[in-house]
C-alpha cells in the first residue's frame, strides 16, 4: 500500500470555496451550464439508452460531465472507465476513483477495463493506446455505443482547443466510424468547473488538494503517476512531493 500525503487533506481552502461560490452565482456561469445540460439531453435523446456513454478518467472533468449526463436523463449512459494499471495509478487513487463513479452513477452501469500488465513498469505507451482504442471499439461494438461524452475542454492545451473546435457540436467519429465523441464542456474554464464540483457537493480525487498547495487549482491536473510520457511537463516534481514511495515500484 503506498501512502501519501494528499490522504491527510482538508479539502478545499475556505476562501477558495468562496470564490467559487461567487462564481457559480454569474449570469455566464448560469448559462453555461444550462446550455451544456441542453447539449447533453439532445444527444441522449437522440443516441437513448443503451447507446450513450461517458469517458470516466476519475479527474475533474469527467466527473462534472458525468453527474450533469446522470442529471439530464437519469438511468441512461453508461459509464466506462480505464484502468491504467497498478504501475501508473496506484491502487488507493484507483479505488478513490471508482468510489467516486459510484457515489455519482449505479455501479450496474460502470463499465471498468484494464492496461495490460508491461515489463516495464512505466514505458509502452504506443502499446497502452493500442490497447485503449481496441478496447473502446470492442466495447462500442459489443453494447451498440453511439454517442460518447468526453470531458475534454479547450482550455487544457493546444491540442484540446484543435480537436474541440474541428469536432464542433456535431461532435466527431471515433472507434470504426461507428461512434461520435462530444465535448460538451468545451467551452468550460476551470473555474467553471470547481465551482460546478463545490456547490453540487460533487466528489473531487484528494491529489488536486496536494497539487493545489504546489502549482494553484488552476494548474493541478489528474494524469497518470510518474509517467515518462509526461515527463517534459515536470510532473515527476509533483509526483515526488505527493506520492514519494510510489516512484520506485
Amino acid at each position: 500500500m503506498v501512502s501519501s500525503p494528499y490522504e491527510q487533506s482538508a479539502g478545499y481552502p475556505r476562501s477558495f470555496h468562496r470564490a467559487m461560490e461567487l462564481h457559480a452565482e454569474t449570469p455566464a456561469f448560469r448559462e453555461r451550464v444550462a446550455a451544456t445540460k441542453n447539449e447533453v439531453s439532445e444527444i441522449v435523446q437522440e443516441h437513448p439508452r443503451p447507446r450513450t456513454y461517458v469517458a470516466f478518467s476519475g479527474g475533474k472533468d469527467s466527473t462534472v460531465l458525468l453527474h450533469l449526463a446522470e442529471d439530464c436523463a437519469p438511468g441512461e449512459v453508461a459509464c466506462f472507465h480505464w484502468d491504467y494499471g497498478a504501475y501508473l495509478i496506484p491502487r488507493p487513487v484507483e479505488a478513490e476513483i471508482l468510489g467516486n463513479a459510484r457515489s455519482l452513477i449505479s455501479p450496474g452501469r460502470i463499465i471498468v477495463r484494464c492496461r495490460p500488465a508491461q515489463r516495464s513498469s512505466r514505458d509502452g505507451h504506443a502499446v497502452g493506446y493500442r490497447a485503449f482504442f481496441a478496447t473502446l471499439a470492442m466495447l462500442t461494438k459489443e453494447r451498440g455505443w453511439t454517442a460518447g461524452l468526453v470531458g475534454f475542454r479547450a482550455e487544457e492545451s493546444c491540442t484540446r482547443t484543435r480537436r474541440v473546435e474541428r469536432a464542433g457540436r456535431e461532435g466527431e467519429w471515433h472507434s470504426g466510424q461507428q461512434c461520435r465523441l462530444f465535448y460538451p464542456l468545451q467551452d468550460w474554464t476551470w473555474r467553471d468547473v470547481y465551482a460546478y464540483l463545490i456547490t453540487r457537493d460533487l466528489p473531487i480525487l484528494g491529489v488536486y488538494h496536494a497539487y493545489a498547495e504546489l502549482v494553484g487549482y488552476d494548474q493541478a491536473r489528474f494524469v497518470t503517476f510518474f509517467d515518462s510520457e509526461f515527463a517534459a511537463l515536470g510532473n515527476a516534481n509533483l509526483d515526488g512531493h505527493v506520492l514519494p514511495g510510489f516512484k520506485h515500484l
